[in-house]
């Protein structure tokens, strides 16, 4: 089989070719040879330059779809009990209650039988409205976890963000005005994740119960009336440093009715209630650079700040609530092995997967696990009480977002369910995605032709 991933894309892919080994800055204990991982490995050889110049849009949108499957890939080794682990994008949608207590061979039985799944399809969408155009599996589990797995996180806020947005538009449209209040507490490399997270949110809770920011009758006014405060909403997030350890903070959008002279002062006033309720809830006294506030402008300094963002033309306030997973405030590729580790601050979760994937840090795990167990069962985003009617916004639960597929969504390629093992076995669903893309039902047929071909001891020629 030749290159097959060619057709109105700089993408050249050889999937014949499997003598070479893994990159060696990849994950070491990996147990079988995995064709996504290998094909990532191909733009960890490239130069800057390449990155930079050579890199086309479809050949950089493939790698990182590659390497959200690669990145779910070791999840399986440090969390190997999770639901992310054993089913997401794995599993297929069995047809009949008690399939998930059989076992593997029993499952495979009757998957195959009489009245079986009809195997995995790939659809591909248009984009719609703010949502973008994809490629996706469908008839298999979904983890629907924000926190933990790369591949749900991805879907998952994206769908948040048009939520976030359409709130934004229709609020502006009537002229009302959106502010952005980050907040953080003082944290050193000794600090307990879950026990910060529990307290940060103890503390948020306790500031908007206070007379000065709700108002106590006709005797004390409260900043929330002041400022003509409709609601919130409120993303909670957290990035590690090797030398001063966890880091909370929250970002909060405030919806407000219309701007007034005062409003800068007003706003600026949270901050003495903020270093009153951290220090209640245990944490010591923030200064004022835990305390900041962003009108809508505020992208382009934090891009600037933060360093290693996406490449969008814009990075709005909801991309910024919603966004955590695409963030990289770490160029691991060109991380320098020899530099101390307490040098390198401002991971992301997923750069702690990074971190542990391609230079092999073990402390990166136990790391990842904490976030995990600290984060579990939160909200990606918190919408104050009746915001969402306001705007008619639909309630869904992330894994029903997860599940989510677009109306305008076609089937192009059917995988029948005995060759999905074998996708599996051979770790090809990054790929298997580029191929339908690009090439259709042809180009996947070839490749599940050589599993089969393997499978029976046959070499690929």
């Amino acid at each position: 089989m030749t290159a097959i991933i060619s057709h109105n894309s700089d993408i050249a892919l050889d999937f014949r070719d499997k003598k070479q080994e893994p990159s060696p800055t990849l994950l070491k204990n990996l147990r079988e040879k995995s064709y996504d991982v290998e094909h990532y490995s191909e733009r960890l050889d490239k130069t800057d330059t390449d990155n930079q110049t050579a890199e086309s849009s479809a050949l950089s949108a493939h790698y990182n779809r590659l390497e959200k499957f690669v990145l779910q890939r070791w999840l399986r080794e440090v969390l190997p009990d999770s639901r992310t682990a054993k089913t997401c994008l794995r599993s297929i949608k069995p047809d009949f209650t008690g399939f998930n207590k059989l076992s593997h061979v029993e499952q495979e039985a009757a998957l195959d039988g009489e009245g079986a799944s009809s195997g995995v399809p790939i659809f591909s969408s248009v984009a719609e409205g703010d949502v973008p155009a994809s490629v996706f599996y469908g008839n298999l589990q979904v983890c629907g976890s924000v926190w933990n797995c790369p591949v749900c996180a991805a879907k998952i806020s994206e769908r948040r963000r048009v939520e976030l947005k359409a709130a934004l538009d229709a609020h502006r449209a009537v002229g009302g005005v959106t502010m952005m209040v980050t907040r953080t507490v003082p944290h050193d490399k000794f600090d307990d994740i879950r026990q910060m997270t529990k307290s940060f949110k103890a503390a948020e809770r306790w500031m908007k119960t206070q007379a000065d920011y709700k108002g106590n009758g006709q005797r004390v006014l409260g900043l929330k009336k002041k400022l003509g405060l409709i609601g919130t909403i409120t993303a909670l997030e957290v990035t590690y440093g090797f030398k001063n350890g966890w880091h909370p903070h929250t970002h909060e959008i405030l919806f407000l009715e219309k701007p007034y002279p005062d409003m800068l002062e007003d706003l600026h006033a949270l901050f003495p209630l903020w270093k009153k309720a951290a220090v209640k809830q245990g944490f010591k006294e923030p200064s004022i650079k835990a305390f900041d506030i962003q009108n809508a402008d505020f992208a382009a300094n934090y891009v600037a700040k933060y360093g290693h963002e996406p490449r969008n033309p814009i990075w709005s306030e909801d991309a910024e609530m919603t966004q955590l997973h695409r963030k990289r405030s770490w160029d691991f590729k060109n991380f320098n092995a020899s530099v101390e580790l307490k040098d390198v601050a401002k991971l992301t979760p997923w750069d702690l997967m990074r971190l542990s994937l391609y230079w092999d840090v073990r402390q990166a795990d136990e790391l990842f696990k904490q976030y995990v167990e600290a984060f579990k069962g939160h909200s990606q985003l918190r919408w104050s009480p009746g915001l969402k009617k306001r705007f008619q916004i639909q309630t869904k639960t992330d894994e029903q977002l997860a599940e989510e597929q677009s109306k305008q969504a076609v089937q192009i390629v059917n995988i029948p369910s005995p060759d999905w093992y074998n996708v599996l076995k051979y770790d090809a669903r990054g790929v298997l995605l580029a191929l339908a893309k690009h090439i259709g039902q042809e180009g996947v047929d070839d490749l599940l032709e050589d599993f089969r071909n393997l499978e029976l001891g046959h070499s690929l020629v």
